[in-house]
């Protein structure tokens, strides 16, 4: 096998698809360190991949566009990919258009998926080489995505098999300044100077509302753990359908931090005003201050008066780099099958991850200290592939209370255990 000097790999999915494709190009960076490797994705998951020191370049498809606009549109990116003269180009979905590009494309060699519903001739005649697609829900995703290398002779090893996601000082700021008042004011109710502050991170949202669980439990678990002095900040995207969700679980918990709308837009919209994009998740715009729903939310509140505000909620109010360096910052991270979870692993952060129809063996975090708790272990539940991905009906009322916070509980005492082992010692 020839070295390649230059790279492209297609990845026209979502964003949590677009993250776990990183250790690809982690792969043939670290082998082949003169190599050039580019990304293509759709417009909007950029996000994940930005400041990446595996990718010299990152491309980007308007998946919106339609008729001969969009005919146009991938004629003047495959002009301009055409002047890169990839040697090796390494398309991971199973949309056409990154077959057609990944034949004109490629100088030496075209790697695809042998997808079933892609056998035929059309499909072949795209690629040099197929990498065999794993039966259903008995690999990870990850896995799958290095298996294009090994069909084209790479040789690595299982612990090579890691992922990136770059987080900025910029964004590590925004969050601290976002922080900081919630924090001093604990702070100064315990009487403490403990600097970082540790806290948890729960996201109970997902882009698709049938991987969601009920909003009464979720409220049960946060309050559990605010009452027993943990920081919990509560996250979404400013979708307003995952704000209503968030929303309807404040609505029921109590001890919620609380600070005037003027203050919550004083040092929350200045700062995000200062960040440098944004993705189509629709995670909050950097020109976008907090919504009304959001200070009103932060103003609310605790509902019974109490002293110890632990609960603040940050749906909706920050870029998806400022959620990476937020969940970077968590003793914990607790959600759903959706890309922050995936996120959370990327970053090796500690996760007790809720699931319901996907298929679990695809799509559990990856590389890191999980606890995953599958609504199909607490009574019967569809088959993922008898899904209807727009339904609103959530499929993950069997999971109970108990486990989660026994889960969370497990957790965090491990981590505390192996801590007290290493200052023993």
């Amino acid at each position: 096998m020839v070295n390649p000097n230059s790279v492209l790999i297609i990845k026209l999915r979502h964003h949590g698809d677009v993250l776990l494709t990183t250790p690809v190009a982690r792969i043939l960076k670290a082998h082949f360190p003169e190599c050039s490797i580019d990304m293509l994705v759709y417009e909007g998951t950029e996000a994940l991949l930005e400041g990446n020191p595996d990718i010299d370049k990152i491309w980007s498809l308007n998946r919106k566009t339609k008729r001969w606009r969009k005919y146009y549109q991938q004629g003047c990116l495959l002009k301009e990919l055409s002047l890169r003269k990839y040697d090796w180009v390494i398309h991971l979905s199973d949309q056409m258009q990154g077959a057609f590009f990944s034949k004109f494309l490629a100088h030496k060699e075209a790697v695809g998926i042998d997808y079933p519903k892609r056998r035929n001739f059309l499909w072949r005649s795209c690629f040099t080489r197929l990498a065999p697609l794993f039966t259903s829900n008995t690999r990870h995703t990850v896995e799958q995505n290095v298996q294009s290398l090994i069909s084209l002779g790479m040789d690595f090893s299982n612990e090579e098999v890691v992922g990136r996601l770059v987080i900025n000082e910029h964004d590590r700021q925004v969050v601290k300044n976002l922080l900081d008042p919630f924090f001093d004011r604990i702070r100064e109710e315990k009487n403490t100077n403990d600097e970082p502050l540790p806290y948890l991170v729960v996201h109970p949202a997902s882009r698709w509302f049938f991987k969601c669980w009920e909003d009464d439990r979720f409220a049960e678990v946060i309050q559990y753990f605010a009452d027993q002095g943990w920081p919990v900040i509560i996250t979404s995207s400013p979708e307003e359908e995952e704000m209503k969700l968030v929303d309807s679980i404040l609505q029921k918990t109590k001890n919620l931090y609380s600070c005037s709308t003027e203050a919550a837009n004083n040092f929350v919209a200045p700062v995000l005003e200062a960040s440098s994009s944004f993705c189509t998740l629709n995670f909050c715009a950097p020109s976008t201050p907090c919504s009304s729903s959001a200070s009103a939310t932060m103003n609310r509140g605790s509902k019974t008066g109490s002293n110890s505000s632990r609960i603040i909620s940050l749906a909706g109010q920050l870029t998806l780099q400022q959620l990476a360096a937020l969940i970077e910052g968590a003793r914990l991270f607790v959600g759903v099958d959706s890309v922050p979870m995936h996120m959370a692993a990327m970053l090796q952060k500690d996760t007790v991850a809720l699931f319901g129809p996907s298929k679990v063996n695809e799509w559990h975090p990856w590389r890191t200290c999980y606890h995953l708790i599958n609504a199909r272990d607490y009574g019967s539940l569809i088959d993922p592939d008898a899904v209807d991905t727009s339904t609103s009906h959530r499929y993950l009322s069997n999971i109970p209370v108990a486990p989660v916070i026994a889960a969370i509980e497990k957790v965090i005492a491990t981590k505390e255990h192996k801590k007290t082992q290493k200052k023993e010692t």
